[in-house]
């Protein structure tokens, strides 16, 4: 109290006691009860009745959040309880997890970890082996977005290759989510496919998504997209191919070329469910030379690539279990010579004799007849139809029998087509019946009924149809799926996890 005399003293100020309060608790605050002089004090200048209650059967105010004193003394001072003493707060353990906003699943982190040690050095070439469903384009992004932020500073630029508008403007969503909260500079994001404007200026660093048309048009065009392309190439450092089992046409290899333009050629990165072209084997040797024969696929804890790859993420929930059913019909048509002539050529059956199977009207009954019962049921399903004019039939009969459903092909307009996507996404539809448009870039996790229609020849595009129900509970999608096959299409077409190892044995893995 010796500061107190001294304000007396020397300037004459008199401190009565309300002034006394205020300056200790301007002095002290809330915790102005913490110093046992002034609890002393304040005990000295209160009634006897009034000690008696705040000590009750102690000699002293014990000064703790759980003691009974002090919370009287607080109380019959008639303070508020930011006076009491504070609540000991518990130590942070010595170690603890960090949370994650978006985690990796750990196979595809172990994925990541082996194809950026693949891709040490410099101009590697790698093919990431993921079944559809099990989150390529993720992984694939966390990839590009640790291949940009290693480089230093200077143009830089991933480009991110796609065959169709849906790829590229899937690729696009997932990047931007990716750098958005993993990102750790400006970085931009350039579309070069369909109706989008060229750049004026080439992209200095960040992201471009690019359709293979597109790339190939800017080559064959004016002297200024020429020398867009060559910025590009100069600057880009890695390029990863979506679909990549088709990298070898002859078209698509011109556009990765010519973005392989700069000192040091750019690290390759394919993505592919199904990592071969056809059942021609050297097409599937000459794809996989073509990326350095490293193939990375999912593995187990000991590093050993999974023979069981479907079944293993199907334990785990991301994938969906698939009921298989088929629809038996007596049509049997011959193919021409022509068409057997076709078929061997490209190991796919012709456009001309899908247009004749889908206009048998027996066959056609049976399976609209199973797509009322589908929607009685309530399910959401995506029908692959063997013709443009085949996927009119159907659509016109579900509009004629009231049936929610939508049209694609690839004569929709983008518009139509993006707003007949969201509307099945939505919910608002049952069916999406197409021809040609919904077997890859397309990710609707409420599927869970594929109908498939039409025949094919080739493991790669009835994998992908397939792939559009096996969404699982981890990604959104359901435990289980149904796949509809009518029984032309059953003749020697795999299982899903068939269809996934069908390539393994013309490629080395990592």
């Amino acid at each position: 109290m010796e500061t107190l005399e001294n304000m007396e003293k020397w300037f004459r100020v008199r401190v009565t006691a309300p002034k006394l309060i205020d300056i200790l608790l301007q002095r002290y605050g809330s915790s102005i009860l913490g110093n046992a002089q002034i609890r002393k004090m304040v005990l000295n200048h209160v009634d006897d009745f009034d000690r008696k209650y705040i000590l009750g059967k102690s000699s002293k105010v014990v000064w703790s959040s759980s003691s009974s004193s002090a919370q009287r003394l607080v109380q019959t001072l008639e303070l508020g309880t930011e006076f009491l003493p504070p609540v000991a707060e518990a130590s942070p353990p010595a170690s603890n997890s960090i949370p994650v906003s978006a985690p990796l699943h750990e196979y595809q982190f172990n994925v990541k970890a082996r194809a950026i040690a693949a891709l040490k050095l410099p101009s590697s070439r790698i093919l990431l082996h993921m079944p559809t469903g099990a989150g390529k384009t993720r992984t694939a992004c966390e990839l590009m977005v640790d291949a940009l932020r290693a480089e230093p500073p200077g143009p830089a630029l991933i480009v991110w290759l796609a065959h169709s508008e849906e790829l590229c403007t899937q690729a696009v969503e997932a990047i931007e989510r990716t750098w958005s909260t993993k990102g750790d500079h400006q970085a931009s994001i350039t579309r070069i496919w369909g109706s989008f404007e060229r750049p004026s200026d080439a992209p200095q660093r960040g992201f471009v998504v690019a359709s293979f048309q597109s790339i190939h048009a800017l080559l064959t065009s004016a002297s200024r997209d020429l020398s867009l392309l060559r910025e590009i190439g100069a600057a880009t450092k890695m390029i990863v191919i979506d679909e990549a089992h088709k990298a070898i046409a002859p078209t698509y290899e011109i556009a990765i070329n010519s973005l392989s333009m700069a000192s040091t050629p750019p690290k390759l990165v394919g993505l592919s469910a199904t990592p071969g072209r056809s059942e021609n084997h050297e097409e599937n040797r000459e794809l996989s030379e073509f990326f350095d024969n490293t193939k990375i696929g999912l593995c187990d804890d000991s590093g050993r690539e999974l023979e069981d790859g479907i079944g293993y993420l199907q334990d785990m929930g991301v994938l969906a279990r698939l009921d298989r059913e088929k629809i038996e019909t007596d049509v049997s048509i011959d193919l021409s010579e022509n068409e057997m002539a076709k078929l061997s050529e490209l190991m796919e059956l012709p456009e001309s004799f899908l247009r004749r199977l889908g206009g048998q009207h027996e066959r056609n009954l049976l399976i609209f007849n199973r797509m009322m019962e589908l929607s009685d049921a309530k399910r959401q399903v995506i029908l692959f139809a063997c013709s443009i004019a085949h996927a009119e039939l159907l659509s016109d009969l579900c509009v004629a029998r009231d049936i929610a459903a939508r049209l694609v092909t690839g004569q929709t307009d983008p518009k139509d087509r993006a707003r007949y996507i969201a509307e099945y996404k939505d919910g608002k539809v049952q069916f999406l019946i197409n021809y040609g448009v919904l077997t890859t870039g397309f990710d609707a996790p409420n599927t869970d009924t594929v109908f498939i229609t039409r025949p094919t020849a080739s493991v790669v595009l009835y994998s992908q149809m397939i792939g559009r129900a096996i969404r699982g509970p981890k990604n959104g999608g359901n435990e289980r799926a149904r796949v509809i096959d009518v029984v032309d299409n059953l003749h020697g077409m795999p299982s899903e996890n068939m269809a996934y190892n069908y390539f393994n044995n013309v490629w080395s893995t990592q």
